[in-house]
């Protein structure tokens, strides 16, 4: 099987869902998306389509020079793997997709910041997307497609990026998972992330793009590759209330401001329990 598509209008059952996958035996991952439309794919394709790999390392001592020039030194010392990671965090467009182990982190950014224009109609601008990618299906698809034998070695390989897997240059036509953040990057680790690296060039595989791709894979198997769930922008506020009681908030994901006003946008759609005595006690 390739996509499947489910919607959800309980937050109940959403998250029912959501953990029977997470809880699953098949290796899942998830990606929050406030807009259901946007296809699944890296943001160096949608920016630029596919580059090579001095275009990619172009990019990004681009931004360590732009980082530079205003003091910013991130690291002492780093591997390109490093600096992928951190740059895609800050927004340059590069080859990789931002994913979490966690369903709640996902639901969180798929209602995070959401325009308040949801209505009780069916319309799919009424709801936001969490994607559960099964790892082991999709890397079946890409082996087959590339005359690669898929086995438990290799399938090990996908998912365990080694530390120096890009010191001889960012390769072209691989997924490859990055399972774990650097020890550096506390938000990441917060949010529980990983990355899927991507350099397929889709169209010359014959297909128009990733979810293209997914659409028309199929592992021999009875799991989906890809599921999409859209979930109605009216469960906001029961979203909001219970990962709000796991602690999963803007300010305790982001650890910086950014978070904590996401914090106060998002308090539009339920009411808080967070508060502090003497606040203006100055």
């Amino acid at each position: 099987m390739g996509i499947e598509i489910k919607n959800f209008n309980s937050s109940k059952e959403t998250m029912k869902f959501l953990e029977s996958l997470a809880l699953s035996d098949a290796d899942f991952i998830f990606r929050g998306q406030p807009n259901p439309n946007v296809k699944i794919s890296t943001s160096l394709h949608r920016v630029a389509g596919v580059q090579t790999n001095e275009e990619i390392k172009d990019l990004l001592r681009r931004f360590e020079t732009a980082l530079a020039k205003i003091g910013i030194f991130p690291f002492e010392r780093a591997s390109r793997l490093d600096w992928l990671e951190y740059a895609r965090h800050c927004g340059v467009p590069l080859p990789v997709i931002d994913f979490t182990y966690s369903p709640y982190v996902a639901l969180f950014f798929a209602f995070n910041q959401m325009d308040s224009k949801a209505s009780s109609a069916d319309s799919l601008d009424n709801f936001v997307s969490v994607l559960a990618l099964n790892t082991k299906s999709l890397a079946k698809a890409w082996m087959k497609s590339a005359n690669l034998e898929f086995n438990d070695n290799s399938y090990q390989q996908f998912k365990n990026a080694q530390e120096n897997q890009f010191e001889g240059g960012f390769k072209a036509d691989i997924l490859q998972l990055i399972p774990f953040p650097g020890k550096k990057n506390k938000r990441m680790m917060r949010q529980m992330g990983l990355l899927l690296y991507d350099t397929l060039d889709y169209k010359s595989l014959g297909f128009l793009d990733m979810e293209d791709f997914l659409e028309k894979s199929d592992d021999d198997g009875e799991n989906s590759t890809l599921i999409k769930m859209n979930i109605h922008k009216q469960c906001a506020h029961s979203v909001f209330e219970r990962l709000e009681l796991m602690n999963i908030t803007g300010s305790q994901l982001f650890l910086d401001e950014h978070g904590a006003a996401m914090d106060v946008i998002n308090s539009y759609f339920y009411r808080s329990r967070i508060h502090f005595r003497d606040l203006d006690n100055r």
